[in-house]
């Protein structure tokens, strides 16, 4: 059949086009999987050494993050508002490190706005997902002073909407928690 001639060679190279696709994104899974790996097993050991110097660090600034980005324009092909960022710190070394993709449409930054992060845990076994909200170090001092606040006119947790954590004792970390 002419018909059947002339559509095996688009069958086959769109075969081997989708087979080609399916290896590439295969490999760029493996190696988020590898650079995330690599931060949680050797952040602790590199927080101890000078940060400028750090080998990871420039890991993370020079592989790390370009994969991530990557890996993240390939979930979003149709979009270039997505940003991807792998941070433990600048100049310094950060608690907690951490991976994020942010809107950047909507949330200008990544010190402001909701945004999906990936926190490497600070016993540096795994990570978690969340919806994190960035805030500035000024930001943090507000809620500080509005939580300090609010203690001046709150001494206890009304009966009823005690936890088991709360022992009934209000502290301005506990006000900071619910915002």
């Amino acid at each position: 059949d002419h018909r059947d001639l002339h559509s095996f060679p688009t069958r086959r190279s769109s075969d081997l086009i989708h087979q080609t696709s399916r290896n590439i994104w295969s490999k760029m899974k493996n190696k988020i999987s590898e650079n995330f790996n690599q931060i949680i097993t050797e952040y602790s050991k590199e927080k101890q050494n000078n940060f400028k110097e750090s080998i990871l660090v420039k890991k993370i600034d020079n592989q790390f993050t370009p994969n991530f980005k990557d890996f993240i324009r390939e979930i979003f092909p149709e979009s270039y508002n997505y940003q991807a960022k792998i941070s433990v710190g600048t100049g310094v070394f950060i608690d907690q490190a951490w991976a994020a993709i942010r809107n950047t449409k909507y949330i200008p930054n990544f010190r402001h706005g909701l945004y999906i992060a990936f926190l490497f845990k600070s016993e540096l076994n795994g990570m978690y997902l969340s919806l994190h909200q960035g805030y500035t170090h000024e930001e943090y001092e507000n809620l500080i002073y509005t939580s300090e606040k609010l203690l001046e006119k709150i001494d206890s947790i009304p009966e009823g909407f005690q936890s088991k954590y709360s022992e009934g004792k209000i502290t301005k970390h506990s006000i900071i928690k619910k915002f």
